[in-house]
């Protein structure tokens, strides 16, 4: 980042890397003070279940809000930078400006819904639905804006096909790789909701009396989902299937990398009748 005349200039292809990092760091930080407290069982608990309880669910909704932002500016990126090559004429294609618009539109969708995740925990029984409906739209959202995005990155192959034989290979690299990571996010969400229900159909924990905030006695199952309870393999991968789902959409994001470093952002101009700020 580099300060010129009092406006702030910096290059915007680290924000799909720091997207990235983030949302990690977060995940591995909620996980070890989850699993500080005994919260949570070691052996890849859901990414939820992490962030279910104080103080873990502090630092998961606190550390998610910000990488929200960070992702909602590099979608916004994104959609910028398609634009320009857009307007450059360098693509020629209405299908691909609708295309690119509806991109950003699902893209702050996205990031909607992990706001919902973020801040309606599961560990309150009247907003756990949202949760987990708020989860599924964002993990369906994010695959849609997956595939649009890769469609576009095919028109960049289309751009480059007479161009230098490095440029070629990188833009059909960068697709095929885009490719990949579609075909794997699905596959693995279908590992980890078909894993899901199984291990939800064999679940045998028994319940508890536990006494609630009122001091009413009331029968609670266990939070923890320990290798003693029926269904505990199928419950293991479907969640370690959840983190590659993660995993990868957040992988996607960073792949924007090579393409941002084509843009740069300029500190936004303000006005007022008296002068120019």
């Amino acid at each position: 980042m580099g300060v010129s005349l009092g406006r702030i200039k910096f290059k915007v292809h680290y924000w799909p890397t720091l997207t990235f990092i983030w949302f990690v760091v977060t995940f591995v930080i909620s996980y070890a003070v989850a699993l500080y407290h005994d919260h949570i069982y070691w052996l890849f608990p859901y990414i939820s279940d992490t962030g279910d309880l104080a103080p873990e669910s502090c630092v998961f909704a606190q550390f998610l809000n910000i990488g929200i932002i960070f992702l909602s500016v590099t979608v916004y990126v994104r959609y910028r930078e398609v634009d320009a090559v857009i307007n450059g004429g360098l693509i020629n294609s209405p299908a691909t400006t609708k295309l690119n618009i509806v991109g950003l539109c699902l893209g702050w969708l996205k990031c909607l819904g992990l706001s919902l995740v973020a801040n309606f925990q599961l560990n309150a029984d009247y907003v756990s639905k949202l949760h987990i409906y708020a989860a599924m739209v964002a993990f369906l959202i994010g695959a849609v804006y997956c595939i649009l995005q890769t469609v576009i990155s095919w028109k960049y192959v289309i751009l480059y096909r007479n161009a230098t034989t490095g440029t070629s290979k990188l833009a059909f690299s960068m697709f095929s790789f885009r490719v990949f990571l579609v075909v794997s996010f699905f596959a693995a969400f279908i590992s980890y909701k078909v894993c899901a229900y199984k291990a939800a159909a064999l679940y045998d924990a028994k319940a508890v009396y536990k006494q609630n905030a009122q001091g009413e006695l009331v029968l609670v199952l266990p939070r923890q989902y320990t290798p003693d309870i029926g269904g505990f393999k199928y419950k293991v991968a479907s969640a370690f299937s959840q983190w590659i789902v993660v995993l990868i959409e957040l992988l996607y994001i960073a792949t924007f990398t090579k393409e941002f470093r084509n843009m740069r952002f300029r500190e936004i101009r303000f006005e007022s009748k008296y002068s120019q700020i």
